[in-house]
């Protein structure tokens, strides 16, 4: 905040929202809906600051982190809004990594907002934009996170080629920490389970 305020002074806009959303990713770390309520306030005004900077790439990362904090304290409309406009800002900077990460955070909105099958074709596009890219670790997140989202719904059959392909991502990217590759195999073994196929 004190950089924040740095900045502030030397008319720094950019840089600002930049120490702001520093801030906002330091508070999500700590336990407790009230550090997580501080962020969002960080974010709000790093995605305000970014804007007047017109720094798309700012600004989306603010409303991103937005969008997922708000999901976090359970805010579902607020997360749905915070990643449209997330989207909205990376589609018109062609900013195509950001894309895929606000479709991400859009389709979880959508997911625990009830819109299941809108929030699956969402996933879907993230997870075509993170191929296109080659971002392999984004990749086999979206993989398992689509997964879970199946598994949510005791869809195990249509949850089981995700996490399958989700577990051969992460063992060619995930060499330096297994605890992704770890959650895949969970995710694939009560993917089998619920789909009916125990052994």
């Amino acid at each position: 905040q004190e950089h924040a305020a740095t900045f502030q002074d030397a008319g720094d806009r950019r840089s600002e929202a930049v120490m702001w959303l520093a801030v906002g990713e330091v508070s999500c770390k700590h336990q407790g809906s009230e550090k997580k309520r501080d962020a969002l306030e960080a974010f709000r005004k790093a995605r305000s600051l970014a804007r007047k900077a017109g720094d798309a790439v700012v600004e989306a990362t603010a409303l991103i982190a937005h969008a997922g904090t708000c999901s976090k304290l359970g805010l579902k409309e607020d997360a749905l809004v915070s990643a449209q406009d997330a989207y909205a800002v990376c589609s018109a900077a062609a900013y195509r990594r950001g894309e895929g990460k606000a479709l991400h955070m859009l389709a979880l909105a959508r997911v625990v907002t009830e819109q299941f099958e809108e929030g699956i074709r969402t996933a879907e596009e993230a997870l075509a934009i993170f191929r296109e890219l080659g971002l392999r670790k984004l990749e086999a997140n979206e993989l398992l996170t689509m997964a879970h989202y199946f598994l949510g719904r005791r869809m195990g059959r249509e949850a089981v080629p995700y996490a399958e392909d989700a577990l051969e991502l992460y063992k060619e990217a995930d060499s330096d920490d297994f605890g992704w590759t770890c959650s895949a195999y969970d995710c694939l073994t009560d993917a089998y389970i619920a789909k009916g196929d125990a052994q």
